[in-house]
């Protein structure tokens, strides 16, 4: 920033006009800080002192406003739980009132552990990292037990190398130490071909999660990488090398595999655990998406649909205010809002406080004839102008909306359908209730609407007629089909009102409403990829399953054909053993993603109902994707000639 004004880092002392309604001024800059890496969550090119900001809003300074963040630093020594115990009732020894408690939390912990409830942290980021992680371990051991069963696939072509080494006086433990330093050697390989993938996908990955992840090898991620590395080949070597080890010098100098059944009753088993593990993603992957399908479809209580929203600009006239007011004047509001409503191409405009989604105050400052007082009911409030609520289109229950026809509204008030039951008030129409000691009257009841994600309940809440400059957004709704246009012609009314020069941010409020769930956005993305991912390499595990029976069976397998059997016959009736592993999966897999997603989706206070044909559905995926890897090798061995296999003997 310091660049851009002065073309220099050295601007101690310059002074600088700031343009802005509440802190505008010339200024003196007294310090220059480093740019902020980009993976900061802090994100910010200047600091102006909080005192000026607080002086033309006071009403942040009470001890009932929870607006504002405090930090602290504590000394060298203090226990974050004493601090939290000295300071949880503390706002109550400065106002008796406040029913709110008081928490503090480690700052580099916000990012990961940002959910609350009942005073105490409920997790957050943290259960997305939790599950990637898991995701992660599973794809990991299901390419392991890959591992396993293509090494003991293959164990055919080292039979006789076996037997002749153990021939010689080659004793087992040294036959599986060099069985798993080859385990071992192989990850270290995999490793570094992985790393080669990472560096090329870290792009697009992080695109995808809107992360700024850099590949840096420290210490700790090349001790990390060295770990799991070690793991993944001893973990992945020790069976083969049990197995390997353990052939008979007579069966490997016939070059005869075992006719123990544990073994392949060990690979089957494995399997089933890499296709459990897949169907159960596939599953997982198919209900977040339609969850995600579901909110971004679902009746909100208005239409989201062909408006935009955009805060307001600084008039000329109101740079140099001396007053409290800060921004626009109401005049001014409503002459901006005439100027919108006679675009062509605007169907309607009004302004409003915050940013309409999940972005609104909340309060227990309402008082009505019998509540308990012991209730500490919360309230969302929504301030806004005239025709607020016909410009995102909620729907009137009873009563009528704010109008100028009526000049004595700023005393009144409206509530939605949730706030009337939590009062439990009946006939509400031309009632009075208190807020924050003063007397509003009720004249209307909209139908409930959702402002707030769909994790919660539709809040109780209330909304004023505050035609002033806290309400300084403005929202526009368009004739659906020329947005473009209307755009334009607003952003060309945005510049001809207010100061030249300052840019039109405008937001769409389904754009706003989809971002309260980015995060779950992204979540879907990644599982679609790593579910991908898993059935792919249970496949492979499948495919050298395959090769290992064929290889086991050939003599079977030929003696049938000589006996009559078709290739049609022989592919069925190899195939059908591992559909029965497959379908053995999708039942042990079934019931552990109904499981899961019930309890995914039991975070949702607005969910959709669990169907059989989605578990179904992610089970015939698995297992035609199976069929088709199993058949070709089936196919295969079906069609050799059989007396290649019978002259062996």
């Amino acid at each position: 920033m310091a660049k851009k004004l002065f073309q220099t880092t050295d601007a101690m002392g310059k002074t600088v006009e700031w343009i802005h309604d509440e802190y505008g001024g010339t200024y003196t800059v007294s310090g220059v800080f480093k740019t902020l890496p980009k993976n900061s969550t802090a994100q910010f090119d200047a600091i102006f002192n909080m005192e000026i900001f607080l002086a033309e809003n006071d009403d942040l300074t009470e001890w009932n406003n929870s607006d504002l963040m405090t930090y602290a630093v504590l000394k060298s020594g203090v226990s974050l739980t004493s601090f939290n115990t000295k300071i949880k009732i503390f706002l109550q020894t400065k106002d008796k009132n406040v029913p709110e408690t008081l928490l503090a939390q480690v700052y580099s912990e916000r990012y990961l552990y940002g959910n609350y409830e009942n005073g105490v942290v409920s997790g957050g980021r943290i259960q997305y990292l939790r599950l990637f992680s898991i995701i992660a371990l599973l794809i990991l051991i299901i390419a392991c037990v890959n591992f396993v069963n293509m090494a003991t696939a293959k164990a055919s072509t080292r039979i006789k190398e076996i037997g002749v080494k153990k021939s010689v006086g080659a004793q087992r433990k040294s036959l599986m130490s060099q069985f798993t330093l080859e385990s071992i050697v192989t990850a270290c390989i995999a490793m570094g071909v992985a790393l080669l993938i990472v560096a090329l996908l870290l792009p697009q990955f992080n695109v995808i999660s809107g992360k700024e992840l850099t590949l840096n090898f420290t210490p700790e991620l090349l001790s990390g990488l060295l770990l799991i590395t070690l793991f993944t080949g001893i973990f992945a070597g020790v069976y083969p090398a049990i197995y390997l080890s353990g052939l008979s010098v007579l069966n490997g100098l016939k070059g005869r595999l075992s006719k123990k059944s544990g073994g392949h009753f060990i690979r089957k088993s494995l399997v089933v655990f890499q296709f459990v593990t897949s169907v159960v993603l596939i599953a997982s992957v198919f209900i977040v998406y339609k969850q995600m399908d579901y909110i971004q479809h679902k009746n909100l209580g208005f239409n989201k649909e062909h408006v935009i929203w955009f805060s307001s600009g600084v008039l000329e006239s109101n740079m140099n205010k001396s007053d409290d007011d800060g921004g626009m004047t109401d005049e001014q509001i409503e002459s901006f809002l005439q100027i919108l409503k006679n675009t062509p191409g605007v169907v309607n405009a009004s302004n409003f406080k915050h940013t309409m989604m999940a972005d609104f105050g909340t309060t227990t400052g309402v008082n009505w004839p019998g509540k308990n007082q012991e209730q500490n009911a919360q309230f969302a409030q929504i301030s806004g102008g005239y025709d607020f609520i016909e410009t995102t289109q909620m729907q009137l229950k009873e009563g009528r909306l704010f109008s100028r026809e009526f000049k004595a509204d700023s005393a009144k008030i409206i509530f939605n359908e949730a706030a009337i039951k939590q009062m439990d008030m009946k006939n509400p129409i031309g009632k009075v209730i208190s807020l924050w000691g003063e007397d509003k009257e009720i004249i209307g009841v909209v139908k409930d609407f959702n402002i707030d994600k769909m994790y919660n309940k539709v809040m109780p809440v209330f909304m004023q007629l505050d035609n002033n400059n806290w309400a300084s957004n403005f929202m526009v709704r368009m004739e659906p089909g020329s947005e473009t246009a209307t755009i334009e012609r607003v952003k060309e009314a945005y510049g001809n009102y207010f100061i030249k020069g300052m840019p039109f941010d405008f937001h769409f409020l389904d754009e706003s409403y989809q971002a309260l769930y980015e995060s779950e956005r992204r979540v879907a993305i990644l599982s679609k990829y790593f579910a991908g991912l898993a059935i792919i390499i249970s496949c492979l595990g499948l495919f050298g399953l395959a090769i290992f029976t064929t290889q086991r069976r050939k003599k079977e397998i030929s003696i049938r054909k000589v006996l009559g059997q078709s290739a049609t016959q022989v592919t069925v009736m190899l195939s059908s053993e591992f559909a029965k592993l497959v379908l053995i999966s999708i039942l042990i897999a079934l019931p552990i993603a109904y499981l899961l997603a019930n309890n995914w989706l039991s975070g949702f206070a607005y969910r959709i109902p669990l169907q059989l044909w989605y578990f179904v559905g992610a089970g015939l995926v698995a297992l035609v994707v199976a069929m088709l890897t199993v058949g070709s090798q089936a196919i295969r061995a079906a069609n050799k000639n059989p007396v290649n296999a019978l002259r062996d003997e």
